[in-house]
């Protein structure tokens, strides 16, 4: 115990800042003499953890931003495909895309996938088709610019006809 107390500031500091990079099991002593009062580490540990789960976050959504603009000329294609299999999954693949923010908005500023989304949609036999076309031209409508999108690649009479 006195060698944990013998810590440098610099290692109380990353242990309060960054847990998971403790050992399994070890223990990091407060130096804490008033428990109405909470230490300077203390305080900062909280904010010091949500901040670093933001920028987590925001490196996620720059990945799925990155993934989706490159996937979608290939998903595209797929869309378009005449094996209906083909077709199938790669709707899957666009819906679960959708689902996601940045992801969403690399599908809603691509009028050649919207378009596609909606031919799909359209011309397919298949429920399951049917439902994720549909599912994503839902999720691109929470948005005006998804709205749009579907607006110009003729989207709205489609939907109406499904619904007749």
């Amino acid at each position: 115990i006195d060698g944990q107390y013998a810590m440098t500031r610099a290692q109380r500091v990353r242990a309060a800042m960054f847990p998971e990079t403790l050992d399994e099991g070890m223990q990091i002593p407060s130096t804490q003499f008033d428990s109405a009062h909470p230490t300077n580490v203390q305080r900062l540990a909280e904010p010091s953890q949500m901040l670093k789960h933001a920028v987590v976050n925001l490196i996620n959504y720059q990945d799925d931003a990155e993934l989706a603009t490159r996937a979608i000329p290939e998903l595209t294609k797929l869309l378009n495909d005449e094996d209906q299999v083909v077709v199938n999954k790669a709707a899957v693949m666009v819906h679960q895309l959708s689902k996601k923010e940045a992801s969403r908005h690399a599908i809603m500023r691509s009028p050649q996938m919207v378009s596609a989304i909606v031919r799909t949609m359209q011309n397919t036999n298949d429920v399951e088709t049917a439902r994720c076309t549909s599912g994503t031209l839902h999720n691109l409508s929470h948005h005006r610019e998804g709205l749009l999108s579907i607006f110009k690649s003729g989207g709205i009479p489609a939907l109406v006809k499904m619904l007749g």
